[in-house]
């Protein structure tokens, strides 16, 4: 085997760490998960007495994290559905472009720097712990695959020397919170959106992007549009009507 292909294969210190973290992380969500919290009842505020299977789901998914150091900005989108009112599934898109990130690069010569941004998706598994109505309580548990863009740059021209493309495979569990407000001046419309708290701690799982240093903690604090509340509405409304044309046909 080749002597360098051996070198990145070996589990760093700080990857170590960085592992044990996420273990431990992992280990109190899975506490959590059959603790008598997860026990609670969920959210049954609709009109009509009827169980809806398949909800759909959307989340404004902005992240702020420390990569060396500096606070990033982390872009995403997710879309899924709501199963049963329990677990909440599906994919996000991710997207960071920070120009203030750099560092030394190693692959020409000290007169040398590199920037880059990533490209990721994630599929993500979010069980609920408590739903109530107004207040939601989560497990998001992910896994997604992605690139590291690595652009590296001349320092006295900023002419650009090379791109160079990493893969990028992060897992990450978190604790979300959901605020829903009530129907102020009972306009319904005023529930359907909210506001999203959401922290956890990211490990990258392959090996050839170790020295970008991508694992750590994350924030994110952002609205919400409620689109199983939405959906929940207009089957309500729809169903309503039907009674409605139904009684006039029998009158």
């Amino acid at each position: 085997m080749d002597k360098s292909n051996h070198k990145s294969f070996i589990i760093k210190p700080q990857k170590q760490r960085g592992f044990r973290v996420f273990m431990c992380f992992i280990t109190i969500a899975w506490m959590l998960l059959y603790s008598p919290l997860s026990a609670q009842k969920p959210d049954t505020t609709t009109t009509l007495q009827h169980r809806h299977l398949v909800e759909p789901s959307t989340d404004f998914d902005q992240r702020f994290s420390l990569i060396h150091q500096k606070q990033v900005n982390i872009w995403g989108q997710k879309l899924g559905v709501i199963l049963n009112q329990k677990y909440k599934v599906g994919l996000g898109a991710y997207y960071m472009n920070d120009k203030n990130i750099q560092r030394k690069s190693e692959l020409y010569s000290p007169e040398t720097y590199l920037k880059w941004k990533l490209e990721f998706g994630m599929a993500y598994f979010e069980p609920f712990l408590v739903r109530r109505k107004y207040y939601d309580i989560s497990l998001p548990f992910e896994l997604g695959y992605g690139k590291s863009i690595l652009h590296h740059y001349n320092i006295n021209s900023n002419n650009l020397l090379k791109t160079e493309y990493r893969d990028f495979l992060p897992a990450g569990v978190g604790l979300s919170l959901f605020l829903k407000p009530p129907a102020f001046f009972h306009f319904q419309p005023f529930t359907w959106i909210g506001i999203n708290f959401l922290a956890g701690y990211r490990y990258c799982i392959l090996q050839d992007t170790f020295k970008t240093d991508y694992d750590g903690w994350f924030y994110s604090i952002g609205g919400a549009i409620f689109l199983d509340k939405i959906y929940r509405y207009a089957k309500d409304k729809h169903a309503i009507n039907l009674e409605k044309r139904k009684t006039n046909k029998v009158n």
